[in-house]
């Protein structure tokens, strides 16, 4: 098993890192670039953070990405943000990007979810790993209603991570947030 970790490092380091897995094939290369990219891009735009804690596992056919941050907002703040929308909801938070933008938003807020809509709700998961709460892109998918993922469809097709990994999933403990994407290959 190959393990990399760094703290507070900045996308092109991680990128860096990827590279140096020399036992994988340039295609697998790739898709685990693509995937570090989305994963840092989401993170600079909705929690307005460029360094990460980042972390790799590569064992056999199977990878797991890590990014982690302290959580940066706190509630009086979204209260703010939301007081400027004319209807208090975020309207960017359509297609499955947009359920993730939710999904990191709430948790960035002291996982108070009671201020969200219910909509992406259906990814959440029992307590696991030692994160209080948890959501996961592969659970969302299997218990969301057919006419709601039908809606989500356009934001999925355009969602590198949608397409590419195999589970996405987010978690917040003691201010700290933590998406990790799977992807076996």
């Amino acid at each position: 098993m190959k393990e990399i970790k760094m703290i507070e490092c900045r996308m092109s380091e991680a990128l860096a890192q990827i590279d140096a897995l020399e036992a994988l094939a340039p295609k697998v290369r790739g898709c685990l670039r693509l995937l570090t990219e989305e994963m840092f891009s989401m993170c600079k735009e909705l929690l307005s953070t460029e360094t990460l804690d980042f972390e790799v596992k590569s064992e056999d056919t199977r990878c797991v990405l890590c990014v982690s941050t302290k959580t940066q907002v706190n509630e009086t703040a979204r209260e703010q943000f939301m007081s400027v929308s004319s209807d208090g909801k975020n309207a960017a938070n359509k297609g499955v990007k947009g359920v993730l933008g939710a999904v990191l938003e709430a948790f960035s807020y002291d996982g108070n979810t009671s201020l969200y809509n219910a909509s992406w709700a259906c990814g959440m998961q029992s307590i696991s790993g030692g994160y209080p709460l948890v959501w996961s892109l592969s659970q969302y998918m299997e218990s969301t209603p057919e006419d709601k993922i039908r809606l989500d469809w356009d934001g999925m097709e355009k969602s590198i991570i949608a397409n590419f990994a195999d589970d996405v999933s987010i978690g917040v403990r003691n201010n700290r947030l933590e998406m990790t994407v799977t992807k076996s290959y």
